[in-house]
């Protein structure tokens, strides 16, 4: 019933991924060649050559646009830097030389622009426009685009240069599609909640070099508190003029027949002064003391996770391969192929997920993929028991497996494949 209900989702889901893919481009693409892509024992994705008529050109590295490389995800998880690492490799050894500085900044740019791992059923795609730019986009969210065709080509020498794997390169080139491949290939779908959350992705502002940060503003100093001091009334003095002194009467002397004029007193106005305006009251500023700038936090820095960041993504690659390969050795060592499933010609690939601590001790193991014989799912269950413990895990080993919810927990895919000579 769950199985059910999730065919159901991804069938869902395959309607909206084609609506998100049309919002990209109205380029309609066909099938022309299908792989899969194993490394270390693992398929790691399902490879599809896209062309605008299904057909394989006769050139096939440097097919006519539009056109696409397409990468279904049949891992359980790859983180950006595995997806990245192993594009690049790919591509330097099926072209025979290392890649120019355009494809190596397109590839740094373009995992700045994922926000994490992938995981089985994402569908990532490089594409050749019809205006011969090339486009990288996940479940039908563009990432980036870069001006010009050369990135694309240079790519696509991974699938099918001269000196690419020819197990990749045959298949693509084959002509006829292997049915078995192609059905897988079509169930390789993601979810619609992963769709969503790619979506998010792509609605983030593209990343750029980041300005140094302005140093924070010092925090403003608190105003004075202002303390009135009401002065004593002796402090607060009203000028009065003085009363004026009352004019003395003329004198009139009478003097017989001869009139006397007498000028009348001229009055003078004499002005007071403006009386002083009263002194304002005195505030007194009490400075408070200047508060403890707070102490920045300190960032713990994680010395391996921060030398896992020098590495380039050819250098991560090689060391994750050592580590993988060193653990597939131990269980491949540990196989017991059951007489029964001899005598009978079963043969099958079982696929487990081992859960492990950072010291490579097993803490846990299931069933991821069964092979769809009980006997051989059995067989490889007790195999990856007496290979562990595993080698301790490197710093590109955690930074790989390490659970999506963080913490100190770490999974591993491991595969155990029985066939009979």
């Amino acid at each position: 019933m769950l199985l059910h209900k999730k065919n159901v989702a991804r069938a869902a889901a395959v309607m909206l991924l084609l609506a998100c893919g049309a919002a990209i481009t109205a380029e309609k693409l066909q099938v022309a060649g299908l792989a899969v892509y194993t490394d270390t024992g693992r398929d790691i994705y399902v490879a599809g050559l896209l062309t605008s008529d299904g057909q394989l050109p006769v050139d096939a590295q440097r097919v006519a646009p539009p056109a696409a490389m397409q990468y279904r995800i049949a891992t359980r998880r790859i983180s950006d830097r595995g997806l990245s690492g192993t594009i690049l490799l790919q591509a330097e050894v099926g072209a025979g030389q290392r890649a120019n500085d355009q494809v190596i900044d397109g590839l740094e740019q373009l995992k700045s622009r994922m926000k994490g791992a992938l995981r089985s059923g994402d569908q990532f795609e490089i594409r050749l426009t019809a205006a011969e730019n090339t486009v990288f986009s996940l479940n039908g969210t563009e990432l980036l685009s870069i001006s010009g065709p050369d990135v694309f080509y240079y790519l696509l020498q991974g699938w099918v240069g001269d000196s690419a794997s020819a197990l990749m390169r045959d298949r693509l080139l084959a002509g006829d599609l292997d049915q078995d491949v192609l059905v897988r290939y079509e169930s390789l779908i993601p979810l619609q909640d992963r769709v969503d959350a790619i979506a998010a992705w792509g609605s983030a502002p593209a990343a750029v070099a980041a300005a140094p940060a302005p140093a924070p503003a010092p925090a403003p100093a608190p105003a004075p508190q202002a303390v009135a001091v009401a002065p004593p009334s002796e402090q607060t003095v009203t000028a009065r003029a003085p009363a004026p002194q009352p004019e003395p009467e003329p004198e009139v002397v009478a003097v017989e027949d001869t009139p006397v004029e007498v000028e009348a007193p001229v009055e003078t106005t004499v002005a007071a002064p403006a009386p002083e305006p009263e002194p304002e009251p005195l505030q007194v500023a009490v400075a408070e003391p200047a508060p403890e700038p707070e102490p920045e936090p300190v960032v713990q820095v994680d010395p391996e996770a921060a030398w896992v960041d020098t590495l380039d993504d050819r250098e991560y690659q090689r060391l994750l391969n050592e580590y993988i390969a060193s653990v597939m050795i131990r269980v491949f060592k540990s196989v017991k192929y059951p007489k029964r499933a001899i005598k009978k010609d079963i043969e099958g690939q079982v696929e487990l997920l081992a859960e492990i601590d950072s010291s490579g001790t097993l803490l846990n193991v299931n069933l991821e993929g069964p092979s769809g014989h009980s006997i051989l799912d059995d067989a490889a269950l007790d195999a990856i028991k007496r290979a562990a413990p595993f080698p301790a895990l490197t710093p590109v080993a955690k930074a790989e497996f390490l659970a999506d919810e963080g913490g100190s927990t770490y999974y591993m895919l491991v595969p155990v494949k029985f066939q009979l000579n």
